[in-house]
């Protein structure tokens, strides 16, 4: 009988876990193109973050996750990657942007500007710091709100800015479980 009852107690945390990792994955995909918005509004990514591919279902086909549909600006200082988002839709959007030229900007923060200015505004904008990455010889600060990732890359000697990228950042189940106790990301 306790048997039993401990089980059915477990199988409840497992569905309320579930359910708040789907609620959560809802509403932060809302949250996320309305951020994507007000970032298309306000920074100059050179690209639009979050638009639709304008390719036909057949000829997008031919593109891969490791062979991804691209955009360039006219003078190469921006790529753009499109995939589906969210993950599990058809909707292939423009979700990975990288920058890589001083003629744009995220919310005024531009390569070649000092990392330094970085933390201020990004935490102004709501943008959590998440654990920064170091790889050889580059050091990078990643920042998250709702499923946008936002990373300034540096040389690893320098504090000099010399690439930003916005891509998605999807949730850990570490992540729903915050949200469920009113943490928001």
């Amino acid at each position: 009988m306790k048997k039993l009852k401990f089980l059915w107690i477990i199988l409840f945390l497992v569905l309320l876990t579930v359910l708040g990792y789907v609620l959560n994955n809802a509403r932060n995909y809302d949250l996320t193109l309305k951020e994507a918005e007000n970032i298309n509004q306000k920074c100059n990514l050179g690209l639009e973050y979050m638009s639709f591919s304008r390719l036909s279902e057949e000829r997008a086909k031919q593109y891969t996750i490791d062979d991804p549909e691209m955009a360039i600006t006219d003078d190469d200082e921006v790529t753009g990657y499109y995939f589906n988002y969210p993950e599990n839709s058809a909707d292939r959007r423009l979700t990975q942007i990288y920058i890589k030229g001083s003629s744009y900007d995220f919310y005024g923060i531009q390569v070649g500007d000092d990392i330094s200015k970085v933390k201020t505004i990004m935490a102004e904008l709501g943008y959590k710091q998440k654990k920064n990455i170091y790889y050889p010889n580059t050091a990078t600060e990643r920042y998250v709100k709702y499923h946008i990732c936002i990373e300034f890359k540096t040389d690893e000697k320098s504090t000099e800015i010399i690439c930003i990228s916005v891509t998605p950042s999807y949730p850990s189940l570490t992540g729903v479980i915050d949200n469920l106790l009113g943490k928001v990301y």
